[in-house]
């Protein structure tokens, strides 16, 4: 490919589409930023240790969830689900393969027992 011009595909905004006659709503339950912060920054520190290497936010009406992985193609070591205030579901609790290890109202203190734990489970 002498003498031609490399050229790279032009990147467009993503943008959102809704369907006419659809309406469109935001969840009610989400990650307030201070908390993204904190979920973010025990993910950097266990991505550096080599323990997680992914990690996905979803958010619905009544739950905002918050998933790792120790590898993508798997399904989440551990999911943190924030529940909404007025339900019966606890504020904040670690789920694994579908149980409930944990439930706290407090963010920080639930980030540093599943730190502790994910450490100790990696090393045992």
């Amino acid at each position: 490919m002498e003498g031609q011009a490399q050229t790279t595909p032009s990147v467009l905004p993503a943008r959102v589409v809704s369907r006419p006659g659809r309406r469109v709503s935001s969840p009610k339950n989400v990650f307030r930023d201070g908390e993204i912060g904190q979920l973010i920054g025990l993910f950097s520190r266990m991505l550096q240790a080599g323990f997680w290497h992914d990690y996905s936010i979803d958010h619905s009406e009544t739950l905002a969830v918050f998933c790792v992985y120790r590898y993508a193609r798997e399904a989440p070591e551990y999911q943190l689900i924030r529940g909404g205030s007025g339900t019966r579901v606890p504020e904040w609790q670690v789920f694994q393969q579908g149980r409930v290890l944990k439930h706290s109202a407090s963010l920080p203190l639930l980030l540093t027992w599943l730190e502790a734990r994910a450490r100790r489970v990696r090393r045992g």
